[in-house]
């Protein structure tokens, strides 16, 4: 296997692609939309439980979205004329439309990989804290059927597209309370009818799920070669979630065992721990942070990669059986 770091061959390649400028975004959205306005702020506060998913390329430019079209579900293939590796982004808590398809495109570039953004219904008008984050919950349950629809139709992409011949990963990454989606999944017995290793990773990334007893539902998991579960004791969201919302210990915050049998726990306490601006806690797959290593990291989940967690210059398995710390440089 190739060493972790050797993976690209200047350490510095990660933080020198986000000044490539791929301007296209895709968007997948069980929001409801006013057909009679053309554009993208113009989606409701609501999920869309009756009509078919939609689908949007946005353009940007300067920092802004200023154009969108919209396309058939079943134009997917068409549309991303593509042959790079693919990252399926699930947003967390508290995000417009806006903010989602431009957190996307920060992803795409730092990252250089192609992604479609997962846009749901997150950000209520004028309401922040426990409130909004209570709704985003519900919102998620009452749209996990699109969920579905959606992990299909990337499904009917990849043999349409043949990844396989060309190459090409795909992977999912959930972020804070996106990965409710996938509990909801599993929970909801709604795995039927998705393939075994439809994912290369699937990234449960500063999850704002309940840690206790996570493994008995994502034991279940099979639509991926690889889990991947990042968390930070410290996460300042997260934190938060738990004391101001009555939730247990997050999944992305603080571990206990037993842990997931399939799954392959990092650490980003003593890499990242408690920082200002205390996003930086929860947000810290977004480049730039404390050293190359987390960079590359992230670079090489998101393009489907196997992490080398028995690297011991970039790891360090945990001595009470929690995983591995993840070091910087």
């Amino acid at each position: 296997m190739i060493p972790f770091l050797m993976f690209c061959q200047n350490k510095d390649s990660i933080i020198q692609k986000k000044e490539r400028n791929d301007s296209i975004v895709f968007v997948i959205t069980n929001k409801v939309f006013d057909s009679l306005q053309n554009r993208f702020s113009i989606f409701e506060n609501h999920t869309d439980t009756k009509d078919p998913l939609k689908c949007y390329t946005f353009t940007s430019q300067d920092s802004t979205l200023n154009d969108h079209s919209i396309h058939k579900m079943e134009n997917l293939n068409e549309i991303l004329n593509c042959d790079k590796d693919l990252l399926i982004f699930i947003h967390g808590d508290g995000k417009t439309t806006n903010n989602a398809v431009m957190r996307g495109l920060k992803i795409q570039n730092l990252y250089d990989l192609k992604i479609i953004v997962f846009s749901w219904t997150s950000k209520m008008e004028k309401v922040n804290g426990l409130k909004n984050f209570k709704n985003s919950k519900k919102n998620i349950e009452l749209g996990i059927l699109k969920f579905k629809e959606m992990l299909l139709q990337i499904q009917e992409l990849k043999k349409m597209r043949d990844f396989q011949t060309k190459k090409i990963h795909i992977s999912l990454c959930m972020h804070s309370l996106g990965n409710y989606y996938m509990e909801r999944m599993v929970k909801d017995s709604l795995l039927s009818g998705l393939h075994d290793e439809l994912f290369d990773n699937i990234i449960f990334n500063a999850a704002a799920v309940n840690q206790k007893e996570h493994s008995k539902w994502m034991n279940q998991l099979h639509i991926q070669k690889r889990i991947y579960i990042t968390s930070n004791k410290k996460d300042f969201n997260l934190n938060g979630v738990r004391v101001f919302t009555k939730s247990r210990k997050q999944l992305g915050e603080r571990l206990k065992l037993p842990l997931s049998e399939n799954s392959n726990y990092i650490n980003f306490t003593k890499a990242i721990g408690f920082m200002f601006p205390t996003h930086l806690t929860h947000t810290y797959f977004l480049g730039g942070i404390r050293g190359e290593n987390i960079n590359q990291f992230y670079f090489n989940l998101f393009h489907g990669k196997e992490i080398q967690l028995n690297d011991s210059t970039l790891f360090i398995r945990r001595k009470d059986g929690l995983g591995h710390n993840i070091l910087v440089n």
